[in-house]
């Protein structure tokens, strides 16, 4: 068999192989035009598929906490996708954004859903967890409360300040919130007092008050 040489055609791996006496290669070469595909072109390991995979949830990931927390600290309108890019140790105009959102403002929609999923994930962790003593339950839940409001400033300075905008998310953050914690307490009251432990106190009538000029 003739040695393998560079194919007279521009490098044509799949001619090649054709050129020397592979008969399946004649097919092959004219629809891939490979080697890789005359030999079955494997595909990629899945290993390497999933590896790829979690790189771009973690950069959207990032790209979504930079985003947030920007919008907490200059404001929506302030930020911009170069921003947003540039702090997550990107170029500028790189474009990585737009690889994982079609706007600014879905990032921010997706970064309130997430916030407003994961405080009802906390809710429905936190009542199962209570103490039995219904005041010490309420102390840990003001402090889980007062110690969220505090991790997720940015958030609320979101809500409070550039969702006026968007008023469809101002309603998914706010409704959503309250209903959690209207939910989830209103709940955990009804069990205490089916347990005897707190009891449903009777609204107390004005005394009327009489005056004579």
């Amino acid at each position: 068999m003739a040695p393998l040489r560079k194919s007279p055609r521009g490098g044509c791996y799949g001619t090649l192989l054709a050129e020397h006496g592979f008969p399946a290669a004649t097919s092959v070469g004219r629809s891939a035009c490979s080697a890789a595909a005359w030999v079955g072109a494997a595909a990629e390991p899945p290993c390497m598929s999933r590896v790829r995979d979690y790189s771009l949830t973690v950069r959207g990931d990032e790209l979504l906490d930079a985003g947030m927390r920007l919008f907490g600290e200059r404001g929506y309108a302030a930020t911009s996708v170069a921003d947003i890019q540039v702090a997550c140790g990107l170029t500028a105009g790189s474009g990585a954004l737009y690889k994982h959102h079609a706007s600014k403002r879905e990032l921010l929609a997706e970064g309130i859903h997430r916030y407003v999923d994961a405080m009802k994930k906390s809710a429905s962790e936190l009542i199962p967890s209570l103490p039995e003593d219904p005041r010490a339950a309420l102390t840990v839940i003001a402090l889980t409360v007062s110690s969220a409001m505090a991790g997720d400033r940015a958030i609320i300075r979101v809500g409070l300040r550039d969702l006026e905008q968007f008023p469809d998310l101002l309603d998914v953050l706010w409704d959503g919130l309250l209903a959690v914690l209207y939910r989830e307490l209103t709940a955990w009251l009804d069990a205490q007092q089916e347990l005897g432990r707190i009891q449903r106190a009777t609204p107390r009538r004005r005394p009327r008050c009489w005056w004579r000029p």
